[in-house]
């Protein structure tokens, strides 16, 4: 029997109401995405750990999204290996229901996680710049290579940034997309709900309308809100920390995401650390 481990407080503030009907978006051996006529999306996730890890010493385990929901089942289990795209799905009064293949998840009885970014009281921003070098030289260590987009990008404004990467690269996620996400994730550590800030990430997420897929528009808007994946915000709060061993599980952990996802995501937390006085980065002047 299939049951839910951990459900993200947003898809708890929607589901626990009247039934709601949606379809299968997409389905991919360890998790399926769910969409509702108002646009909402649901993401369903493996937990076992995927075969064959592509670094062994890293155990991949189940992800959970800004709207997640995760699941005791395996990479190509039930209900994953049953599921298809334009099944109908309804959830209300805290349960998910596949009708077409007997599956209903209850989610209102088990842990539930906030996707939100938690900022430490007492922030030390000179700390979570010093973790971002770190970072830096550990990836430049594993021979991680960056986005050759932005070798062309010197100087650019965060919103020309957006308008070149945004939709651009491999992946379900393009790479632009993550990267942006984690540009997001990173001001948020730092800058917080900040006015001028707020107001980049609905720029950006406006770009995204304009330039890339629906499930690539969620995540930005969840980014954009200071919502993200669990391995995200677990690096988040390893950079506000004095602790370089818990901050390279971190980081190690982010990498597993996805087939390049997690990299490009660190890959845009690391850009807003290392450019303070990037343009329109924080906009605080009374210009703005």
């Amino acid at each position: 029997m299939v049951k839910t481990l951990v459900v993200s407080t947003r898809v708890v503030a929607k589901g626990m109401g009247p039934p709601l009907r949606g379809l299968v978006h997409s389905v991919f051996a360890g998790a399926a995405n769910v969409i509702f006529p108002d646009g909402f999306l649901l993401s369903l996730n493996a937990s076992a750990p995927l075969p064959s890890p592509p670094t062994p010493h890293i155990k991949k385990e189940g992800l959970l999204m800004p709207n997640g929901v995760l699941i005791s089942a395996g990479w190509g289990e039930f209900p994953f290996a049953e599921l298809r795209a334009g099944m109908p799905v309804v959830m209300g009064a805290g349960w998910l229901t596949f009708e077409a293949i007997a599956c209903s998840l209850d989610f209102a009885h088990c842990p539930r996680w906030d996707p939100h970014i938690a900022r430490p009281a007492e922030l030390d921003e000179g700390l979570v710049r010093a973790n971002g070098r770190w970072l830096a030289q550990f990836c430049r260590r594993e021979g991680l290579s960056g986005l050759p987009k932005l070798e062309e990008c010197a100087g650019e404004t965060i919103l020309a940034l957006a308008e070149r990467l945004c939709g651009w690269g491999p992946g379900l996620t393009p790479s632009g997309d993550d990267f942006l996400a984690g540009w997001m994730a990173a001001g948020w550590l730092l800058s917080g709900p900040q006015p001028a800030f707020l107001a980049l990430c609905q720029q950006i997420c406006e770009i995204a309308r304009r330039c890339t897929h629906a499930l690539s528009q969620c995540w930005l808007a969840y980014a954009a809100a200071g919502d993200v994946a669990m391995p995200v915000g677990k690096l988040l709060a390893a950079l506000a920390a004095p602790d370089q061993d818990w901050l390279e599980r971190a980081a190690r952990g982010l990498l597993t995401l996805g087939a390049t996802s997690g990299f490009d995501l660190l890959q845009g937390i690391l850009y807003y650390l290392a450019n303070p006085n990037h343009p329109t980065a924080h906009n605080r002047d009374s210009s703005h």
